[in-house]
């Protein structure tokens, strides 16, 4: 049993037994030994000599007197492993967890399979279309290629009639194959950036406009060709979507006047094809900022110079940003009519008749003011493309002073009328028993004349002031 134990253990043994046909044939030239095995089976049988006999067992007590630790193999014990899944439950419990859960990942990994299946399939098949397109385009190259070829061909015979028309019928095919190549191309790009928006441009703004951009590019080459094959409402949406949150940043650009950020922004709206877009929102900027134009103030002066001076500096400050992207001829006009569309929807009527009604003397108020408007007016007429808006500007602001300033003045000479010594009025109209005289007759009709028209008399001297109409 020792030897046995040690045909197991020692590794040379080992081989030994498993290779019985190789150490017998290498022993037997060794030992004059004959050897026999069945190679397949673990059953096997050795016959040799004494010799033979002699040197196995002078190896086995050779190797049965080596250090104990240098001979011993370490085998693990067998060990049973368990789930863990549902530890503690009873058997019959336990397998129904143990069922569901391997039915519920079974479902799961059957779901998986099934989606990875649907996946490939549309992955192939887009390359197979990409291949296609690619494979087209290969071969309409070689078509320019060849036609190119008999064009230089053709021209070293231009000098006949015959070789002339070859070479015109050469340039249309020519011609066509570009452009039969440029629309291919263009499609292929359009969808393939549409699918590139639709699954990984959802929240990327960057990768939805480099999307946005290569459709834009394609769009364009196809209009030439193609009269229909696309939606364009859909693309146009797309495209507004994206824009609205650049027109925010363009709006706060315009204010702080960031030159760097607004060539960006120009970039991305001439890119997507909305220059005028671009254009279009300094108008409505400058239309906004004087539609908020606030007319609180201490006193009429106030107000319009504070007019005057919002007007300088939306010129000024936006001229100034807008003829980086255009001319200063065109600048200049797209701003004026925007601010004279946005002086028009200033209505100053309501401030300045708070302002008038609390005057003291509105006839002194109105030459202060008259003098006042002429002196600013001119002031502002001197900046460069100004002169127009600055005379609209004044006559928009005598326009709103008109009403407040007649009831005014109406009012206050009216008081003073009322004040005269009404004893004249007693005295010319019948009380006086003198003679009459032509002064006493003349006197008593302007009096009378005046008590009985007050309004009229009021009104012819307040359409003496050129800042007032009135009618009777």
């Amino acid at each position: 049993m020792q030897n046995l134990r040690v045909f197991y253990e020692v590794p040379y043994l080992q081989f030994i037994y498993r290779n019985p046909t190789e150490v017998g044939l290498r022993n037997a030239s060794a030992y004059g030994c004959s050897h026999s095995c069945h190679a397949t089976s673990f059953d096997w049988s050795v016959t040799c000599s004494a010799r033979f006999s002699e040197q196995i067992h002078k190896r086995s007590s050779y190797l049965l007197d080596m250090p104990r630790a240098s001979t011993v193999v370490h085998v693990q014990p067998p060990t049973t492993t368990l789930s863990l899944l549902c530890e503690g439950l009873p058997h019959e419990e336990r397998r129904q967890a143990l069922n569901g859960h391997y039915s519920a990942i079974e479902k799961l990994y059957d779901d998986t399979v099934a989606g990875i299946g649907k996946a490939k399939a549309t992955i192939e098949e887009a390359r197979v279309k990409y291949e296609n397109m690619n494979d087209m385009v290969r071969t309409l190259e070689q078509l320019r290629c060849s036609l190119e070829q008999h064009i230089r061909t053709v021209r070293l015979n231009e000098g006949s009639f015959a070789g002339t028309s070859s070479v015109l019928e050469y340039d249309a095919a020519k011609s066509r194959t570009n452009n039969l190549i440029s629309v291919i191309k263009a499609r292929s790009q359009w969808e393939l950036a549409k699918e590139h928006l639709k699954e990984e441009g959802r929240d990327d703004q960057q990768k939805i406009y480099e999307c946005l951009a290569d459709m834009q590019s394609s769009q364009e080459t196809l209009f030439k060709f193609v009269s229909n094959g696309f939606d364009i409402r859909e693309f146009e949406d797309m495209k507004d979507r994206y824009l609205a949150w650049q027109s925010a940043a363009l709006i706060f650009a315009i204010q702080q006047a960031d030159f760097e950020k607004l060539t960006d922004i120009q970039k991305i709206y001439e890119t997507l094809g909305r220059k005028n877009e671009f254009v279009s929102i300094f108008r409505r900027v400058s239309m906004n900022r004087l539609r908020e134009f606030s007319a609180d103030g201490p006193s009429v002066q106030f107000v319009i110079d504070a007019l005057y001076k919002e007007l300088e500096f939306v010129f000024t400050h936006h001229h100034r940003v807008l003829r980086r992207f255009l001319d200063d001829d065109a600048a200049s006009a797209l701003l004026s009519e925007a601010i004279q569309e946005g002086l028009k929807e200033i209505n100053l009527t309501e401030p300045f008749s708070n302002l008038i009604s609390v005057a003291e003397n509105p006839i002194e108020l109105l030459q202060k003011t008259s003098k006042f408007l002429a002196t600013r007016s001119d002031s502002s007429s001197k900046v460069v493309y100004l002169a127009n808006i600055s005379q609209q500007l004044k006559c928009e602001i005598v326009h709103d002073l008109m009403i407040p300033f007649r009831s005014a003045l109406l009012s206050y000479i009216l008081s003073r009328i009322n004040t005269l010594d009404l004893v004249g009025y007693r005295l010319f109209s019948g009380n006086y028993t003198g003679r009459p005289n032509g002064h006493y007759t003349v006197t008593r009709r302007v009096i009378l004349g005046s008590l009985r028209n007050r309004r009229r008399i009021a009104l012819y001297m307040l359409s003496a002031h050129p800042l007032i109409k009135v009618s009777d």
